[in-house]
Order: structure tokens, then C-alpha cells, then sequence
């Protein structure tokens, strides 16, 4: 089941990088990091034979709010959106922010768990998860920029 949560965020990547090409909407490193990062934290979950525990769906849950925002900001830039376009890409961010807290208390966490593979393989997966977030705020800040830019 948590795998699925992860897989969502996969999917609404995609869904996102695919809306963004079709649109003809400008593309960033930052677009395919964030795609790229939710692959490779599934696939580092797989390799490391790692379930997704509560933090993780968390994240993952988080990202893919992000990514749905980003997408409705994407939508509205293209229709003469700026407030839009803004203010979702705003609630991007706060997702950001909020998968930022997720983290650090799972970091936190990790100190009271006694097997040390667990404990490297769940702090890899929350720092991809962390990085993929900080992508996600680089390509809401492009946002704004845009936004800024067609007012």
C-alpha cells in the first residue's frame, strides 16, 4: 500500500512534466529532478529492500500535493492566470515546508532505531524525498518569475 502512495507521486510527476510539454510551457533541470527523484526513490526503496514506513507516505503524500499544485500553476499561466498561477504555486512551497518538517522528525527518529541497515536505508530515502521537495520549490519560484513576468 505505501508503495502506491509513492507510485502516485511517480504518476503525478509524469502527469505534470507531460502537461508542462504539452502546453508549451518553458521546462527547467528542476522539472526533470523532481520526476527523476521520485523514480529514484522507488527505485532506491526496491534496491534496498525498504518499505515506505509512515514518514515516507508522508513525504510522498506531500510531494505529490506539491506537484498537483505546480500543476494547476502551469494551467493558469497559460490562460492569462497570474494570481493563479501564484497562489498555487505558493501552496507548492507550503508543501515543501511541510515535507521539511516531516523529515527532520523523521531524522530524529532514526536515533532510537537499533538496525543500523534500517537506519541507512530509511535516511537515504528521506533525503531523496527532501531533495525532490527542494526541486519542487525551484520550479515554484520559476513560477512566480513567470507569473511575474506575463503581469
Amino acid at each position: 500500500m505505501p508503495v502506491a502512495v509513492i507510485g502516485s507521486g511517480v504518476l503525478a510527476a509524469a502527469l505534470w512534466n507531460l502537461l508542462t510539454w504539452w502546453r508549451g510551457l518553458p521546462s527547467s533541470s528542476a522539472h526533470d529532478r523532481v520526476l527523476n527523484n521520485a523514480k529514484n526513490a522507488v527505485r532506491e526503496a526496491e534496491v534496498m529492500q525498504t518499505g515506505p514506513d509512515a514518514s515516507i507516505a508522508e513525504m510522498a503524500a506531500e510531494l505529490a500535493e506539491g506537484v498537483r499544485y505546480l500543476s494547476d500553476a502551469f494551467a493558469a499561466l497559460g490562460r492569462d492566470g497570474s494570481a493563479i498561477a501564484t497562489d498555487a504555486a505558493t501552496r507548492a512551497a507550503k508543501s515543501q515546508s511541510r515535507l521539511e518538517h516531516v523529515y527532520r522528525r523523521a531524522m530524529s527518529a532514526l536515533i532510537t532505531a537499533d538496525d543500523l541497515r534500517e537506519v541507512a536505508a530509511k535516511r537515504e530515502l528521506y533525503r531523496r524525498l527532501a531533495r525532490t521537495s527542494d526541486d519542487l520549490r525551484e520550479v515554484a519560484e520559476r513560477v512566480w518569475y513567470s507569473a511575474l513576468k506575463q503581469s
